[in-house]
């Protein structure tokens, strides 16, 4: 049974949970990934689940269906003004081990960490492009999550900070060990959590 670092971040998608804890300090926040998934806040007027569905994808396959948890659905013509073909928003970061490897204030709209698979998430999900469209972790917003990370920018900034970034100033060769899992209970992650709880 794998024992997770306590330096490196977690990532855990249908627990909509990311966390990291230092030596002094545990992060511990909601986040999503694929699925156009997002925060109930963010999910009213026009932009309420009924509505979003079809915005998505003409209410064939929105982000509640178990379609939009797959690693390997990909997003069909994310065009928010309804022209073009059907659309569908892609699932989730699939699992597996990440690095971490840079921090760009410039990109999104709070800044954005880039994300490199190993070399065995790259050979399960071949076809797809990890250099050239790399997911991130980045802020939420009015459409959820397409694939990336994503986390209010509230939180999205603390983990920035607790990664060592000084906000506003790039930074390369992070190096961050990043493991992404589908279910909290993989390689004794919940009684990881169960741990984190007490001792935070």
């Amino acid at each position: 049974m794998t024992t997770p670092s306590r330096s490196a971040v977690y990532f855990i998608a249908l627990e909509e949970l990311i966390v990291r804890s230092a030596e002094k300090e545990v992060f511990r926040r909601r986040a999503y990934s694929g699925g156009a998934r997002t925060t109930p806040g963010n999910r009213t007027g026009k932009n309420a689940p009924e509505k979003l569905a079809v915005a998505y994808s003409k209410g064939s396959h929105h982000d509640r269906s178990i379609l939009s948890f797959n690693p390997d659905r990909a997003t069909i013509d994310p065009d928010y003004k309804g022209k073009g073909t059907a659309r569908q928003a892609g699932g989730p970061i699939p699992p597996g081990r990440w690095t971490i490897t840079d921090y760009d204030p410039s990109r999104k709209s709070k800044g954005a960490l880039t994300l490199m698979p190993d070399a065995s998430v790259r050979a399960l999900h071949g076809s797809r492009d990890f250099d050239g469209y790399p997911f991130l972790i980045h802020a939420t917003g009015k459409w959820g999550s397409w694939g990336c990370i994503t986390l209010q920018s509230s939180d999205l900034i603390r983990l920035f900070e607790a990664l060592g970034c000084t906000v506003g100033t790039a930074s390369k060769g992070l190096n961050i060990p990043l493991s992404v899992y589908f279910h909290p209970a993989a390689d004794g992650f919940a009684e990881y959590l169960d741990r984190l709880a007490t001792s935070a």
